[in-house]
């Protein structure tokens, strides 16, 4: 509706219903008030830091990293070796042909000399770096949290102040009319 700056129009009834429909939109019953918990922060932080499934995951990643290193530093498994040696194919057997037989063996690897402690001094770098992540999303989250509390808090405050206005707009209207 666009209004004219030739028309005088009485501002008390649309005063009036402006209030009576802010009235009923922001209005809350006075027993919801009474029963609001309050939150608090340390609390808050405390439960996201619980029960957030990221941060539990990447917890988790960091303890395993921290069994990486003293894994790493020890030799690799020995391999047991079987084969076969210089079998014919038309006449398979043992004693069919010379230098023919079965082959075992046991053998274990050994890394070029200190392989392995670089080995683990990169675990326990990456297992450094593991912790660092958790304590950067534990940052994260009670950022997160404490932004949404200000603005839980923030649109709390609001209402209050609009309730408040609401209050006074009728007791202007109640005055005027």
């Amino acid at each position: 509706m666009r209004i004219r700056s030739n028309v005088v129009l009485a501002h008390v009834p649309y005063v009036c219903a402006l209030t009576l429909v802010s009235w009923l939109c922001a209005s809350t019953p006075a027993v919801a008030q009474d029963t609001q918990k309050t939150l608090d922060l340390e609390g808050l932080f405390v439960e996201a830091l619980q029960k957030h499934p990221e941060l539990r995951r990447v917890r988790e990643g960091a303890a395993a990293a921290h069994e990486v290193p003293s894994q790493v530093r020890s030799l690799p498994d020995p391999v047991f070796r079987f084969g076969a040696e210089n079998f014919r194919f038309d006449d398979p057997g043992l004693d069919t042909a010379t230098m023919a037989g079965l082959v075992f063996g046991i053998v274990q690897p050994f890394p070029f000399p200190g392989k392995l402690p670089k080995r683990r001094d990169v675990a326990e770098a990456r297992a450094t770096v593991s912790d660092r992540n958790v304590e950067l999303l534990e940052a994260l989250i009670i950022e997160r949290v404490q932004r949404s509390y200000w603005q839980l808090h923030f649109a709390e405050r609001a209402s209050d102040i609009t309730r408040v206005n609401v209050e006074i707009g009728r007791a202007s209207c109640r005055e005027r009319v």
